[in-house]
């Protein structure tokens, strides 16, 4: 992730940490982090092609199709490609 320097430094979600002075020194989560789990809660995969993107861009599959389970959720591609849209 770019920090305010230009640098890019990598955040480990997992671990809770990052590369920056901030939480070298302090140890805790760091601004980054935060920005960076901000992100993942607004993002879901597609079930069709598995691509990362923001929740508004997915659209939900109907108890009608065959393809997908009910409540997945595809990209704008793979629901024209499979008739959702």
């Amino acid at each position: 992730m770019p920090s305010c320097s230009g640098d890019v430094l990598y955040i480990d979600l997992k671990n809770e940490s990052c590369e920056c002075p901030d939480f070298e020194q302090r140890g805790l989560p760091c601004k980054r982090v935060y920005a960076a789990w901000i992100a993942r809660s607004k993002s879901g995969e597609c079930v069709g092609c598995g691509r990362k993107m923001r929740f508004r861009d997915l659209h939900e599959v109907g108890d009608d199709h065959l393809t997908f389970f009910e409540n997945d959720e595809v990209c704008e591609a793979c629901a024209m490609a499979h008739g959702i849209l």
